[in-house]
């Protein structure tokens, strides 16, 4: 299901829910911004991915996302470099 405001994800929301998914190209215009979609996830206890293939550089970004502290992440094929992240709590 596609929300495009906070209060479509907490209607959204079910027991079903097992992840909830953010595609990083359409957040600078999006009504939702990568902190508060991490934010609604840890909030409802729902792990997040961020889809950062958009964000992939400058490779400080790696940075600015890990301590984000979204569930995943991930940078799909950069520059031959692929990396996914699963903390570890």
């Amino acid at each position: 299901m596609e929300v495009e405001t906070a209060e479509d994800v907490e209607k959204a929301i079910n027991e079903k829910t097992a992840m909830m998914w953010f595609l990083n190209y359409a957040g600078p215009n999006g009504k939702i911004k990568d902190m508060e979609w991490v934010a609604l996830g840890k909030k409802h206890s729902i792990p997040t991915m961020i889809d950062m293939a958009a964000d992939a550089t400058p490779v400080e970004n790696l940075w600015k996302f890990n301590d984000m502290a979204s569930t995943l992440y991930a940078f799909p094929e950069v520059k031959g470099l692929e990396v996914l992240r699963v903390p570890v709590s």
